[in-house]
């Protein structure tokens, strides 16, 4: 019942894409991205919920209001732009005491702009993680808009990590995994995260002393 056609878009969106950049403020990868909920109808016509009373919606695009996906997701589902969350990040980065120059940005996303993965490598800020082994600190967001992800978010030392919350070549001073419910909130987890990580970044030997002590 939830299925969806989909309708020829004005954009042409590839399934994957990435972009490596050194500036924070800049949102115009994700721009086009974003959607928003709609009502959903069957072919006979019956509205299968609305705003007030839940159900299920559709995703359309801001740009031109054709369908997003070919699935429905619920009314009480939180759609964050992948474009307002980083944008939102970015402003955290400012009034905080982490740096937003001399940073390399990696923006990619997947399954045609409903995933997308921003990471933050400051490049000044590298951590020697024993024996000469030095690894720069960076913060990596996972967001979603079609209910099949969470949002996840990682912050420390560290040169890779996959989405089971492991980290590889370092330490991860930051780990969030939240659904997209009506009480998601973003800034607060993006403002407790850089706390967190600013921490870390100030304490590192002292963190590690700490990991390291049986």
């Amino acid at each position: 019942m939830n299925q969806l056609t989909t309708i020829e878009q004005d954009i042409i969106i590839p399934s994957a894409s990435f972009s490596e950049h050194n500036d924070v403020f800049d949102l115009s990868f994700f721009e086009p991205l974003e959607v928003y909920r709609d009502n959903l109808y069957t072919k006979d016509g019956l509205q299968l919920g609305n705003e007030a009373d839940g159900g299920s919606a559709a995703l359309r695009y801001q740009r031109n209001g054709e369908l997003a996906d070919t699935h429905a997701v619920s009314w009480s589902y939180t759609v964050e732009n992948h474009a307002s969350l980083f944008g939102l990040h970015a402003q955290i980065l400012k009034e905080s005491n982490l740096p937003t120059t001399n940073v390399l940005v990696r923006d990619e996303y997947s399954n045609f702009g409903m995933k997308a993965k921003r990471s933050i490598q400051y490049l000044d800020e590298a951590v020697d993680m024993g024996g000469k082994d030095m690894v720069f600190c960076r913060s990596d967001q996972i967001n979603s808009v079609n209910s099949k992800w969470a949002f996840q978010q990682f912050a420390g030392a560290y040169r890779a990590y996959c989405e089971n919350s492991m980290v590889f070549g370092g330490d991860k001073a930051v780990y969030n995994k939240v659904k997209h419910s009506k009480h998601f909130n973003a800034e607060g987890l993006l403002s407790t995260a850089n706390r967190v990580f600013e921490t870390f970044r100030e304490n590192i030997e002292q963190f590690q002393l700490w990991k390291n002590t049986p």
